[in-house]
């Protein structure tokens, strides 16, 4: 008999699956339990309720909240989510890991490749005027 770490009941080895590295060779977890949390971790909303924490130190609610005060569009060109393939993602800063908006796909990997550097945006822009004008 085994006490499963998740329902907490006494039930027989039978009811658990073999793991090399613990122990008694045991699951923690009974075959109910571990399906469950299998489940559980294979939802799309645990997926992302995970990668916003541990990527970004935020919550979905967090999330939701910054999506509802952009109006739902990027913070730079605007774009509605709705029309994007892949809606919008959280624009941070790699030194700082300060979360600021959420931008489209094409935003926030431009903003990656000019390194989020101001000046370096600038020449950027100024090139593409230059060459508009002709």
């Amino acid at each position: 008999m085994k006490k499963c770490k998740e329902c907490k009941e006494l039930k027989p080895v039978t009811e658990y699956w073999k793991m090399a590295k613990a122990a008694d060779g045991l699951q923690y977890s009974c075959k109910p339990c571990c399906l469950a949390l299998r489940k559980k971790y294979a939802t799309p909303s645990y997926k992302k309720q995970q990668y916003l924490k541990n990527t970004y130190g935020i919550s979905t609610e967090e999330y939701e909240l910054m999506f509802q005060r952009q109006g739902s569009r990027c913070a730079i060109c605007h774009i509605e989510a709705s029309e994007t393939s892949r809606g919008l993602f959280v624009d941070h800063c790699h030194e700082s890991d300060i979360v600021r908006e959420l931008l489209c796909l094409h935003c926030n990997t431009a903003l990656g490749h000019f390194k989020d550097n101001p000046e370096l945006m600038r020449e950027g822009a100024e090139y593409v005027e230059k060459w508009a004008q002709r």
